[in-house]
């Protein structure tokens, strides 16, 4: 079992305690917490030091944001039926792929469903879908980069998990990532079993982000997401309290998938020690796991 598999983002732990945590993964992410310039060059020089310390990372895009993109820097619309929107984004994922392509990232995670609650009137979807993936594989193939597409059940068109394990796989260069968090609310939002989703997709998905809340409400509608937004997975949190799942069960089960895990997490719920002290906890579980 590989000790490198475990790892957090740049946003709320530097990469100096990344390095005294003897941590050997990193996903580099803008983050919303600075400017943008000064997001980008802790994110760049978090790669340097990824670099110069052996550590693997992969990296959230775009990294890259332009005065031409007048969007939130990680909306999506490459399933948009608006010409222009679709545009718009593969043109930021292309600007992103040419400036990344010089780095060693092992993966780059990227949204890509969008927000469609409502509207079903395509004309062939499918087909409209597939050009979509084949186009990212193009440009993963070109930039020689392999890309994995964070599911969201937030397109009414395209929140079926068993599609997105069955369709997305097929491309050479594309992968599916799970988040924990966002793998809960979907539960809510399109009507499924989140234990029975996640003993399905943790065999097949590229890597996963971990982060967890509590309660029964999806995204906006949830109190805690409102005001704690992505909660640190603590080892003691457990459905029976409220929380979206057991932590310790669905940790040590991606654990034994042998697969990247990455903290997605802010230190708002109690605070940064406790961030520190929930850290800590996964952290010595992991370590004692691969030791076994």
């Amino acid at each position: 079992m590989m000790s490198s598999n475990f790892g957090i983002n740049n946003v709320n732990l530097s990469i100096e305690e990344i390095i005294d945590r003897k941590i050997k993964r990193v996903e580099v992410c803008l983050g919303s917490r600075c400017e943008y310039e000064d997001c980008l060059i802790s994110a760049l020089d978090t790669i340097e030091k990824c670099e110069a310390n052996d550590i693997k990372y992969s990296i959230h895009l775009p990294l890259y944001v332009f005065d031409w993109y007048e969007y939130d820097y990680l909306d999506a619309f490459y399933l948009s039926k608006d010409d222009d929107l679709r545009e718009t984004s593969f043109k930021l994922l292309e600007e992103n792929l040419k400036r990344t392509a010089v780095m060693n990232a092992e993966y780059l995670v990227i949204h890509f469903p969008g927000i469609n609650h409502n509207d079903t009137d395509f004309n062939d979807f499918d087909g409209f879908l597939n050009k979509s993936l084949k186009r990212v594989n193009d440009l993963a193939i070109k930039y020689d980069s392999k890309i994995l597409l964070e599911y969201f059940g937030s397109n009414i068109m395209f929140n079926d998990y068993n599609e997105w394990i069955e369709k997305i796989p097929k491309y050479s260069n594309l992968g599916v990532l799970v988040d924990t968090g966002h793998l809960y609310f979907a539960s809510k939002l399109v009507g499924f079993n989140f234990e029975e989703a996640f003993e399905i997709l943790k065999k097949e998905v590229f890597a996963f982000h971990f982060w967890t809340t509590k309660g029964q409400e999806y995204y906006m509608n949830n109190k805690f997401y409102k005001r704690y937004h992505h909660i640190i997975p603590n080892i003691n949190q457990r459905k029976a309290d409220d929380w979206a799942f057991d932590v310790e069960e669905i940790f040590n089960q991606m654990i034994e998938e042998n697969k990247p895990i990455i903290i997605e997490a802010s230190n708002s719920y109690k605070g940064h020690e406790y961030f520190l002290e929930s850290l800590d906890g996964m952290l010595n579980l992991y370590r004692e796991r691969c030791i076994k």
